[in-house]
């Protein structure tokens, strides 16, 4: 019999959160690219007012009252549905909301508006090395998934303009 030594917790610890930040970090590629592949313009949208103030306190407000409200429409049977269908949504939003912001910082550095994939591919490796700044890392996450999310839902009371770019 081999006895092999058992891991330390710390150590199962830290390979627990480094699994579930790559595949967090490869679902938001892949939720990024969806969304740019399907959506384009709704995401040229998102993408230009990804920045304003009013986005990043929407996205804050939503990712924060609506686990809530969906507590208190679970407590119906009749909104059960509803709840269970809105969390769904906000855990999309939860692992694809920065995608916005992503593309808007791979697409600057880049200089290339229109190579959207490539920019969010390029802003997601640098979020998530900056992910690994003790503190500043989750504060980063929250603020660019808020960022996006708002910048998400402010897109779809916004109207399309035909010369809407990333960079303007």
């Amino acid at each position: 019999v081999i006895d092999l030594p058992i891991p330390s917790p710390p150590l199962v610890v830290r390979s627990g959160r480094w699994a579930i930040g790559t595949l967090l970090f490869l679902s938001t590629i892949l939720t990024g690219a969806l969304f740019v592949g399907l959506y384009p313009a709704w995401t040229r949208r998102s993408v230009s007012i990804v920045l304003r103030p009013r986005s990043i306190a929407l996205g804050l407000l939503v990712l924060l009252i609506a686990p809530v409200l969906a507590f208190f429409m679970a407590l119906s049977v009749v909104l059960l549905p509803v709840a269970i269908v809105s969390l769904a949504f906000w855990a999309v939003m939860i692992i694809g909301g920065a995608t916005p912001l992503l593309i808007r910082a791979g697409t600057t550095i880049l200089k290339r508006p229109e190579a959207m994939v490539a920019g969010l591919a390029l802003g997601a490796v640098i979020w998530r090395v900056l992910q690994f700044v003790p503190l500043l890392g989750p504060v980063l996450w929250l603020l660019a998934v808020a960022a996006g999310t708002g910048s998400f839902l402010a897109s779809v009371f916004t109207r399309a303009t035909p010369a809407a770019s990333p960079n303007e």
